[in-house]
């Protein structure tokens, strides 16, 4: 599952898209936060090779947000042209850049919006990057991130709202995704539950279920990290309570076994969320999330993918109750 040489500097650029298939999709996700403020953001890139198209979207909000204009900046391109350089030396036209400065190691990332918005923000690694593109149950699912890497780093800098300076100091990670057939069709993708959970630079854990109520535990990826060691996960539960419509968690409970049979109770408090758009037939219900385990306080993210088609049905099901 964590392996040092299952990723090269090859990963931090474009892959080989196989031609002809308009849903062939290429994704980079950032996140970083400030806890003590309740601010949380995503940085969401999607490239579409074979139609020409880049999807770019910065995500900054501090509450529950119902809403795309109730977040504190939120700047969503859907037709950017393709970049014409790679993503090691990534600039977009929306003001955004990336620079891989050691592959797989250190990157740097920049965003201006004049005075509204901008930040400058280096991402430090604190391990390899790890695959879970094994851990699908049948072709289909496999399909939706043939290649996938996670990677937990350090994020440092400086976030700029309406010319207010906030530093950025926390544990996080990135994502990336290639090969990936990411249709828009009205149910798919299938539901998930997804969460990570930083306690330090020693301990963090990352796991994703399919979704299921009243509890969750088709494990299809996970690992937590403990002095220096990537250990997967084996099984994993989460309950969770939600806001009177029944759709965005505010408590988690995850129960997590990882192969050396130690089992981990997390307790989640959700401070933040809003509807993310990761495509307009899906939404991501992403926040920001204060974690408990055996005394320690970690921080990290939930994002429940639904599709919309599911929780228009959800709430006129509700309705009637």
């Amino acid at each position: 599952m964590a392996d040092d040489d299952l990723f090269g500097p090859q990963d931090d650029r474009f892959h080989p898209a196989a031609s002809g298939d308009r849903t062939i999709t290429e994704t980079v996700w950032w996140n970083f936060y400030v806890p003590e403020r309740s601010i949380d953001a995503e940085i969401y890139l999607q490239f579409r090779p074979n139609i020409g198209v880049t999807y770019a979207g910065i995500y900054i909000w501090d509450g529950f947000c119902r809403h795309f204009t109730d977040l504190r900046y939120f700047d969503t391109r859907s037709y950017l042209p393709l970049p014409t350089g790679d993503l090691d030396d990534l600039v977009l036209e929306n003001g955004f850049s990336m620079r891989a400065v050691e592959p797989l190691k250190r990157y740097q990332l920049a965003y201006d919006a004049g005075g509204e918005a901008s930040f400058e923000l280096e991402f430090n690694a604190l391990a390899p990057p790890i695959g879970f593109n094994a851990a699908f149950a049948d072709a289909e699912r496999a399909a939706y991130a043939p290649g996938h890497l996670d990677q937990v780093g350090r994020m440092i800098g400086e976030l700029r709202l309406n010319g207010e300076a906030i530093k950025v100091d926390c544990i996080t990670q990135r994502d990336r995704s290639w090969g990936a057939n990411r249709k828009e069709e009205p149910g798919y993708p299938p539901d998930v539950d997804w969460h990570s959970a930083h306690f330090g630079e020693e301990l963090w854990f990352q796991c994703w279920l399919w979704h299921a109520e009243p509890v969750a535990n088709d494990l299809q990826g996970g690992v937590v990290y403990k002095s220096g060691r990537a250990v997967p996960l084996v099984a994993a539960e989460r309950r969770a309570q939600y806001e009177p419509s029944g759709v965005e968690a505010r408590i988690i409970e995850l129960r997590l076994t990882d192969a050396e049979g130690v089992v981990h109770e997390l307790h989640g408090q959700v401070r933040n969320m809003f509807p993310w758009p990761g495509w307009f037939n899906m939404v991501g219900f992403a926040g920001l999330v204060e974690w408990r385990l055996d005394g320690r306080t970690g921080w990290g993210e939930v994002h429940d993918g639904r599709t919309v088609k599911g929780v228009i049905a959800h709430r006129k099901d509700k309705s009637r109750e």
